[in-house]
């Protein structure tokens, strides 16, 4: 998590890009909320435009491994930054490890690459398709100043996520929240 004095939260989404991805940007644009997209390399091809546009509009690309393997190697993780940045002209330095899995190995491969490995705090486990009233709940109930807020645009279907995004954002507004990128939440240290 960010600082906890200050209410602002991060809205992160793993597993794209994905079919899904537009739409998560549409209602991220239209909220005026930037998010962070934690990409995975294998999803990548055929999707250029969509990562592109990610960073076109405020929100920041992070490392999500080649082929979302847990407790990755420096290939794994190499593979999906190169990847990114073939495309996008733009160097991750942000890495997530697949479900969470970090150990020594993990902090150096990805430091290694000038990365900083993120979790999060906030967990709906929106990938078990919960529905999004589930989702929304999940997110609002638990988020608190300075969370890394975790979800999903890729990975399978993720319209639930999806539909639940409006009125997350909206509650969390309401409640007083701003929304940052993970770097910027961070104080922009890493970059």
């Amino acid at each position: 998590n960010g600082p906890r004095d200050r209410k602002v939260v991060a809205l992160t989404f793993d597993d794209g890009p994905s079919d899904y991805t537009p739409g998560f940007l549409d209602v991220l644009r239209d909220k005026g909320v930037p998010g962070t997209f934690f990409e995975i390399g294998q999803e990548m091809p055929g999707r250029e435009a969509t990562m592109r546009r990610v960073l076109a509009e405020g929100s920041e690309l992070g490392d999500h491994t080649m082929n979302h393997a847990e407790y990755p190697d420096s290939a794994q993780i190499a593979g999906a930054a190169t990847r990114i940045e073939e495309y996008t002209h733009f160097r991750p330095c942000l890495f997530r490890p697949p479900g969470g899995g970090v150990d020594a190995g993990v902090l150096a491969g990805a430091g290694s690459l000038g990365m900083r490995t993120i979790t999060w705090d906030v967990d709906p486990a929106d990938w078990t398709n919960p529905g999004s009233g589930a989702v929304y709940g999940r997110i609002v109930g638990a988020a608190r100043p300075g969370s890394i807020i975790l979800m999903h645009d890729g990975g399978g279907d993720r319209s639930g996520t999806l539909a639940a995004l409006p009125s997350i954002i909206d509650t969390l507004r309401a409640r007083g929240y701003r929304f940052a990128t993970v770097s910027a939440l961070l104080g922009d240290k890493l970059i």
